[in-house]
């Protein structure tokens, strides 16, 4: 195992030998049995005071016998009942050893950790309702009893260890994910696991409500049966500077992996393998090409931008090493939202009209070429519009696969014919904001109107990502810079 250093949830460096503990707080699902225990209880030491109050006849007497039957009763009532409504308190502690764990009434008077169940007894690793997991009176409240997902089981051999994911902080659930993506065999993790440990891993919303199993096969609809196959969790690049953590889409030849440097940082890793039946000059060709534009890209200085950290080729695979940037693509974004407010859809179109203006008053201008939903994303926590990825390897794909499945919605005429220009970036921008505004991708090659969809958008909107979205791109925006001082007058929209 590789020496390199992680960061965990509290930004201090662990090796990959430490442990990464979490504490988690149960509270009591079912209040009832602890509040009827503790009226009982009370209605017990009530009649122990009535009794000695009454006063007690000397000799023998049947409330001699009452008197303590009614103390000690109240008191293991009231003891039982307030027993029921405390907390309980777990650990868990996971190292490349294994996970051990332990339960106790307060953090500071826990057992000593079990023994460690071995990575290599890991057996499955998935999701289970609450139904499935073993019945428990420590939930963290009772109303998620809809939510037919709550807890991570892992199974190392016959021994269930399930986690209540839902309940646990962020810091927790990534502790946990970190552990897994690092120690665990990734071949045991299902399909919805996979999914979670994307959305937890890259910091994004824990939807309770979604299907994980939609979410994964939404972020590998693009994967096409070619000979590639692409690079495993735990695997290192340019001698284990890079490791990879996870892998976060795949489609062609093309991967995306979020990865970590030997202190921690996270960034997001771009691979193209070229096919070796290409010819060695295409081949030669296509590193030079693949190095140019990654330098030209390196470049950029802008702050919703994503910056590009290096470029290199291993394995006779070009790598691009991107800036990490948090958030939910406008894609996620709409797909758990629905359509956005008009107002709403204007403040993000000012946004990616400055973006397309900064690059296509560059000298030489700069054609992003693949302005879609997928790589804008509202970066956390300030909601700002960041452009994460400039469809260089998409470009490249596309030669040698053909055209990735979901682009062609938002690509030109033009641009399918190999012309592109900045109105081919303009009509982009358009089909991103029917998107937006509609809340489903737009039809292929068409003049868009989201008005006919929507009788409540706003005429000059309409008239606007129309204009955008023309045919002909003589007859649409002269620039981005004029899309955005169009916008700027919108300031009277309605929601």
């Amino acid at each position: 195992m590789s020496n390199e250093l992680c960061f965990n949830s509290t930004n201090t460096l662990v090796s990959p030998t430490d442990e990464l503990l979490v504490e988690h707080k149960f509270s009591p699902d079912n209040r009832t049995p602890g509040l009827f225990a503790i009226v009982f209880g009370l209605f017990w030491l009530l009649s122990f005071i009535g009794l000695c109050h009454s006063g007690v006849k000397e000799g023998f007497s049947p409330e001699k016998i009452l008197i303590p039957f009614f103390f000690l009763s109240g008191l293991g009532n009231l003891l039982s009942g307030s027993l029921q409504l405390l907390p309980r308190y777990c650990k868990w502690s996971f190292s490349s050893e294994g996970v051990s764990h332990c339960r106790g009434l307060f953090p500071s008077l826990l057992p000593a950790l079990g023994p460690r169940l071995s990575w290599s007894k890991l057996r499955f690793v998935g999701l289970i309702s609450q139904a499935e997991s073993k019945p428990s009176r420590f939930r963290k409240n009772s109303s998620d009893h809809g939510n037919s997902r709550r807890d991570l089981r892992l199974v190392f051999d016959d021994f269930p260890l399930d986690l209540p994911l839902l309940s646990m902080s962020s810091a927790a659930q990534e502790k946990i994910f970190l552990a897994i993506s690092r120690w665990a065999n990734p071949l045991l993790l299902t399909n919805e696991v996979l999914a979670l440990q994307k959305e937890i891993l890259t910091r994004n919303l824990l939807c309770t409500d979604s299907s994980y199993t939609q979410i994964w096969q939404d972020s590998l609809n693009a994967f096409e049966a070619t000979n590639y196959v692409p690079l495993q969790g735990g695997s290192s690049l340019q001698d284990q500077n890079y490791t990879v953590l996870m892998l976060l889409a795949c489609g062609g030849m093309s991967s995306i992996y979020l990865v970590q440097d030997k202190r921690g940082k996270r960034f997001v890793l771009k691979e193209l393998a070229i096919g070796v039946d290409e010819g060695q000059n295409i081949l030669v060709k296509l590193h030079e090409i693949f190095a140019r534009e990654a330098k030209y890209l390196a470049q950029l200085n802008h702050p919703n931008i994503v910056k590009v950290i290096d470029c290199f080729v291993e394995g006779e695979r070009d790598y691009l090493v991107l800036e990490y940037i948090p958030g939910l693509t406008l894609r996620q974004f709409v797909q758990s939202h629905g359509a956005l407010a008009q107002k709403q859809v204007i403040e993000i179109g000012k946004q990616m009209t400055a973006l397309l203006s900064y690059l296509h008053e560059l000298l030489p201008p700069l054609l992003h070429r693949d302005f879609t939903p997928e790589n804008l994303i509202l970066r956390e926590p300030d909601g700002a519009v960041c452009l994460i990825d400039f469809g260089t390897a998409s470009e490249y794909v596309g030669e040698a696969t053909g055209t990735v499945v979901g682009k062609q919605c938002y690509i030109s005429p033009e641009q399918f014919q190999g012309q592109p220009s900045p109105a081919s970036d303009i009509y982009a921008l358009g089909a991103t904001l029917y998107f937006l505004l509609v809340g489903n991708d737009p039809p292929a090659l068409t003049q868009l109107h989201p008005g006919l969809l929507n009788q409540n958008i706003d005429q000059r909107l309409d008239l606007l990502v129309s204009k955008c979205t023309d045919l002909d791109p003589d007859q649409r925006f002269a620039s981005a810079r004029a899309v955005l001082d169009e916008m700027i007058l919108f300031c009277d929209v309605a929601d």
